[in-house]
């Protein structure tokens, strides 16, 4: 879903405290009570207290990250053996968590209990209960891990990012185990608007601005080459994932908009991109009839996302394993290898770890200040009658309707949103016979009553846009955004062994790519655009 403008906060940017809880990942139960118990680190395999120190402090972070089902019943989160561990997890435990955790020896062990804000709990419930309507038949399923296994690295997470990571690691010669904690690709990817697009989150105008030419140059080319290998993998998978080939629009119903902003989005970019136009009058009405001005990316598609990230797991050149939720970490020695532990008695040792689970979580809470989480709400509508539309479309009119804006402006109402005729197969009854039109938008994270006002614009917008049209299905989803729309690779500063990818945003297919691109240049030495440093000077 992507998102034409920079969504998050303006520049520059600089550091600042912030109360938002990262968004944990789904969690696949581990036993009847939910309990967790690893053996995180013995007291014997300390070598001093620095180290044990060490230990208990990712021990923590870890736990909070991977165990949010149980952390958000308040049940016991972890235990670590050994009088040392106990004292140091005491003292390295953050400020943010103090007030919510109760650490206590108990027959030698530390428990720690904690919650997660309860805004997204409900969120992850909304979700949880959401059904896409995407065709499920015949879909690709994957071993549990139950043994030891042995990898040079370990991706945590089986969504969009971790499966483009996993595989392009893989690729360049690197032995990589992906897991994930339920099935492959259901989690936040199933809920995807399932177009592959370049156009990402960020302004490109305001990229430059911020970070100068040569950072806008590494961001935009770094986005052309993630996109032609998508669209490589798209179009080998072809019908297995209901690839269609389509440009990508950029809707204006403004005229005054192509010179506010249009023209110097395309400027900014052009230079990098060769495939970008803008047309007005006759020939963006026949794009799309209400339309004054559009400013396409050409060669581009859409696909059922469900499907692509199944089958980039069933094509997958490395061991995938599902429902194999990893518990703890065993951390040894400074730059040395760690073993993750299943909650169903599984081991992985890895010299890294990279966890691409939707959220850094607490392993990266010095990024908070960073990012946002937003909420998504999708359906497919049946229109009266056919509408011409040609490819995928994103309505970018912030100044008209508060639609682009929203995000990044958060004193501003409205929700942004995007449509596309789908060419998927869909688990709606006699699908192939109606006139379809998938819609929807975006919006921060929503209390209850804030997300029922959100779908309601959406509906409202659906109905200038398409009168007469009606929502058949409904759905929604969460994402995280970086506040300059650029992706985050973030590495842990006290265990540079482990990995997190923050900030996907909306346009994830391309954006995953892009970032295992990225993440593969750091693994071999190189400097990332899209480094968390620079968010950190």
């Amino acid at each position: 879903m992507p998102i034409l403008m920079n969504r998050v906060g303006t520049f520059p940017l600089k550091p600042q405290s912030s109360s938002i809880i990262p968004i944990p990942p789904p969690i696949t139960p581990l036993t009847p009570t939910n309990s967790i118990h690893p053996q995180i680190a013995e007291e014997k395999d300390m070598a001093n207290l620095g180290e044990a120190k060490l230990a208990g402090k990712v021990a923590i972070e870890v736990a909070e990250q991977v165990a949010p089902k149980a952390t958000a019943e308040g049940l016991n989160l972890l235990s670590v053996a050994g009088a040392k561990i106990e004292a140091a997890a005491k003292a390295v435990i953050s400020p943010e968590l103090k007030a919510g955790v109760h650490i206590g020896p108990k027959d030698g062990m530390i428990e720690i209990h904690t919650s997660i804000d309860p805004q997204i709990i409900k969120a992850r419930g909304f979700e949880a209960a959401s059904q896409t309507p995407y065709a499920k038949p015949n879909l690709a399923e994957f071993p549990q891990l139950h043994a030891t296994q042995k990898t040079d690295t370990l991706v945590i997470g089986g969504g969009f990012t971790g499966l483009a990571v996993a595989d392009k690691l893989a690729a360049s010669g690197i032995k990589t185990i992906l897991v994930d904690s339920g099935r492959i690709g259901e989690s936040t990817s199933q809920f995807a608007g399932g177009m592959i697009t370049r156009a990402g989150d960020p302004s490109f105008v305001e990229l430059g601005e911020a970070y100068g030419e040569t950072v806008l140059g590494q961001y935009a080319k770094g986005m052309v080459n993630a996109h032609k290998a998508v669209m490589q993998r798209a179009t080998n998978f072809g019908s297995k994932v209901d690839f269609k080939p389509s440009d990508s629009h950029q809707l204006s119903y403004n005229l005054d908009a192509v010179d506010d902003w249009m023209r110097a989005e395309h400027q900014a970019v052009a230079r990098y991109d060769n495939g970008i136009r803008i047309v007005t009058g006759k020939q963006a009405k026949a794009i799309f009839e209400p339309a004054e001005a559009v400013m396409t990316f050409r060669g581009e598609g859409q696909l059922n996302p469900l499907k692509y990230a199944k089958q980039m797991g069933a094509e997958a050149k490395h061991p995938v394993f599902e429902n194999t939720s990893i518990v703890g970490l065993q951390v040894g020695k400074p730059g040395g290898p760690i073993t993750a532990l299943t909650a169903d008695g599984g081991r992985i040792e890895a010299n890294r770890v990279v966890f691409a689970t939707g959220t850094g979580g607490n392993l990266f809470r010095n990024l908070d200040h960073c990012v946002e989480g937003a909420q998504c709400f999708a359906g497919i509508a049946e229109t009266k009658g056919v509408v011409k539309l040609l490819g995928n479309a994103f309505d970018t009119d912030g100044a008209v309707r508060n639609a682009a804006g929203i995000i990044r402006n958060r004193g501003t109402e409205g929700a942004y949103n995007y449509f596309r005729k789908p060419a998927d197969a869909l688990a709606i009854p006699n699908a192939e016979s109606k006139h379809l039109m998938l819609f929807g938008g975006a919006d921060k994270m929503l209390p209850e009553t804030a997300a029922t006002k959100t779908t309601a614009e959406l509906t409202q917008q659906l109905q200038t846009l398409f009168p007469g049209s009606k929502m058949l299905h409904k759905w929604n989803g969460l994402l995280e955004e970086s506040k300059d729309g650029m992706p985050i690779i973030a590495q842990h500063k006290e265990v540079p062994q482990i990995f997190g990818i923050r900030g996907v945003g909306g346009s994830g297919i391309d954006s995953s790519q892009f970032i295992a691109n990225e993440l593969e240049k750091v693994l071999k030495g190189g400097k990332s655009v899209l480094s968390s440093a620079r968010f950190e000077k």
